[in-house]
C-alpha cells in the first residue's frame, strides 16, 4: 500500500521488496502488485529475494567460523580445532543435494503402468517426482506454520505487555526504511 503512495520507480519498489520482505511468496506478490509496471517491478523483487536467499548459507558458514575463531582466541585454554562441517545445518546440505540431483536429471518423471485392482484405476500415471518432493516440502512447512500458529498462546503475549509488539512494530519500520533507502540507490 505505501509503495504507491511513495510513487516509487518500478525497479527501485521490486528492489525495496525483495530487500524489505521476509516471504518469498509475499515478496513476489507485492512486487508484481505496482500500478504502472508489475512485470518489472516483480522481476526485480524476485531477483533480489534469490540473491538475498543465495547469500544466507554462505554468510551463516563465514559467521559461525568466526564466531568460532574468535570462542577459540578467548578461551582459556585450546580445545579441540574447530569443526568446520558442523557450521553448516544439515537441512542446507540436504538441500544442495536436492537442487544438484534436479538440475542434473536424476529426479525424472516416472510412469506407473497401473492394473485394475489399483485405488485409482487401471491405465499410465504419470509421477513428477521433483515436483512431488516440492508439494511435500510445501505440505512440511504448511504444517509446521500451522503447528506454530497452533501452539501460540495469546495470555502469554498478553502477558508480555505492548513493550515486544511495540519492539516488532519499530523493527518493521526501521528495515522498511532502511530497505527503501538501499534500493532507491
Amino acid at each position: 500500500m505505501v509503495g504507491p503512495l511513495l510513487d516509487l520507480d518500478a525497479r527501485v519498489y521490486g528492489a525495496w521488496c525483495g530487500l524489505g520482505i521476509h516471504a518469498t511468496p509475499q515478496v513476489i506478490a507485492a512486487g508484481f502488485a505496482h500500478p504502472i509496471d508489475g512485470h518489472a517491478a516483480g522481476e526485480t523483487a524476485t531477483i533480489v529475494k534469490l540473491v538475498r536467499i543465495s547469500l544466507l548459507g554462505p554468510t551463516v558458514f563465514l559467521l559461525g567460523a568466526w564466531f568460532a575463531h574468535r570462542q577459540r582466541q578467548h578461551a582459556a585454554h585450546v580445545g579441540a580445532p574447530v569443526r568446520y562441517s558442523k557450521l553448516v545445518p544439515g537441512f542446507v546440505l540436504l538441500f544442495l543435494a536436492l537442487a544438484l540431483l534436479r538440475t542434473l536429471g536424476v529426479l525424472p518423471e516416472v510412469t506407473l503402468h497401473m492394473s485394475e485392482r489399483w485405488l485409482f484405476g487401471a491405465g499410465d500415471h504419470h509421477v513428477n517426482r521433483a515436483e512431488l518432493l516440492s508439494q511435500t516440502g510445501k505440505w512440511v512447512i504448511t504444517a509446521a506454520i500451522a503447528g506454530v500458529g497452533l501452539g501460540t498462546e495469546f495470555r502469554a503475549m498478553k502477558a508480555g505487555g505492548m513493550r515486544p509488539l511495540l519492539l516488532g512494530v519499530l523493527v518493521a519500520i526501521t528495515i522498511a526504511a532502511l530497505g527503501l533507502v538501499v534500493a532507491s540507490l
